[in-house]
């Protein structure tokens, strides 16, 4: 399937500089499972064990509070992959096949999951237009896409779902951190469930993220 393309003049590596939201804007928010060692990669191996109903209700909720999923190129293949193959009836899936769907990447020219946009410059600038277009956006993780709007003031919130177990291996990339990154967050929210779970949500405090 080709895919349907934003046209840019400019590529990833020379982004608009936004940095200052207009207030008819809706929200971007990523959502994080992080291990209490600060672990986000490799979830398939230590996540499931937290994530009963009650955390899968939540989830679904957050997803149908959202107009669109933003992601990066490896997100996109690995839901892509995931979501299409799923018996259809399910309305999780209906959901995450039908709604839109942009995927971040200065490589990729086709996708095969239904409504997909493809993103391959001006992040910011093309991320604007969405919220200002009524687009609430969410991410699942966080790697250099989410990374990047929150230095741009663009993520209105990060929800991490804090997992009550030590991963106990990893490397800097597996991690919520990047080594030179810095940004000051505020507690608006918090989730406990009985499986240990627990959703922090944080907003980032504008011009704080370097």
């Amino acid at each position: 399937m080709c895919a349907h393309r934003v046209p840019y003049d400019a590529v990833l590596a020379a982004q608009t500089t936004v940095r200052r939201r207009r207030s008819d804007m809706k929200r971007a928010v990523a959502s994080v499972d992080m291990s209490l060692d600060g672990v986000i990669e490799h979830r398939q191996r230590w996540m499931f064990d937290h994530h009963d109903g009650e955390a899968d209700a939540y989830a679904h909720q957050q997803l149908l509070a959202s107009d669109a999923l933003l992601m990066g190129r490896r997100t996109y293949l690995t839901l892509a992959e995931a979501w299409s193959a799923a018996p259809t009836g399910s309305d999780l899936a209906t959901r995450m096949n039908t709604m839109p769907k942009y995927v971040v990447s200065s490589t990729m020219d086709r996708v095969e999951w239904r409504n997909t946009t493809i993103i391959s410059g001006d992040l910011p600038g093309e991320v604007s237009k969405l919220l200002r277009a009524g687009q609430n956006l969410l991410m699942y993780g966080f790697g250099p896409v989410a990374q990047t709007l929150m230095y741009h003031d663009l993520l209105d919130e990060l929800r991490i779902w804090l997992h009550p177990v030590l991963v106990g291996s990893g490397n800097l990339r597996d991690l919520l951190f990047r080594d030179g990154s810095t940004a000051k967050l505020r507690l608006v929210r918090t989730r406990t469930f009985t499986s240990g779970l627990v959703v922090l949500a944080y907003q980032p405090i504008a011009g704080s993220a370097a």
